[in-house]
């Protein structure tokens, strides 16, 4: 039996189901890309306070810097906790970012050049640090508007399957207010029938026999 041969009642049924499954795959696409999302925003606020604690322990040890320290062994102790805060978030930093996107590749140039003016020891130079930590800042600015946007106007997989359940969902609206006109159009039809066989208006009706008897008979009274 062809789908053609169907009857309506099993038609109806198959397209309720691809319908029910189709819009069943785009929730959960949707889903996944909405907890995609959240991901992305939370690796957002991470690589922000990130950045942040490098540039905060790097300025404690130019703030040291410009101290007398009696020994190395002191300016060991001084320094120590704030070279382990910047190296962990430094390489926390490095491990997120992509050496491959060109906004990455600038973030990472910058806070390498900003870790190797800290490491020439004592003196430090105080304003090329604070050049390249206000370019790094710049730097990170871009890249984090560009992610936040993303996040903004979602993956490119959900606003496929966004607008592909928009496009569905208008075309099944389109399709039930055919239906519906069409069934209307039926029931017209069925309701006011046309006879074909009744007889136009001014025709003549031929007369039964049993009328054309009786009909001499009223003429001669």
């Amino acid at each position: 039996m062809s789908l053609l041969h169907l009857p309506e009642a099993a038609i109806g049924s198959i397209a309720a189901a691809v319908i029910g499954a189709f819009f069943a795959f785009i929730g959960l696409v949707i889903a996944k890309e909405s907890k995609v999302s959240e991901f992305r925003q939370a690796w957002i606020d991470e690589l922000r306070t990130e950045i942040a604690l490098v540039i905060a322990a790097l300025n404690n040890l130019r703030g040291i810097s410009v101290v007398q320290i009696p020994s190395q062994l002191e300016a060991f102790k001084l320094t120590e906790s704030f070279f382990m805060e910047a190296n962990k978030a430094s390489s926390a930093i490095k491990l997120r970012l992509n050496p491959n996107e060109e906004r990455c590749k600038e973030v990472l140039r910058l806070l390498n050049n900003l870790e190797s003016l800290h490491m020439k020891g004592f003196p430090i130079d105080i304003q090329a640090c604070r050049k390249c930590e206000d370019d790094l800042l710049a730097a990170s600015q871009l890249l984090l508007k560009a992610e936040w946007r993303r996040v903004r106007t979602g993956e490119r997989v959900f606003n496929v399957a966004k607008w592909s359940g928009l496009a569905v969902s208008i075309a099944l609206v389109v399709l039930l207010l055919f239906s519906v006109a069409n069934s209307s159009g039926k029931k017209a039809a069925v309701n006011d029938p046309v006879d074909a066989k009744a007889p136009l208006l001014g025709a003549s009706v031929p007369l039964s026999s049993t009328a054309r008897s009786v009909a001499p008979e009223a003429a001669k009274q």
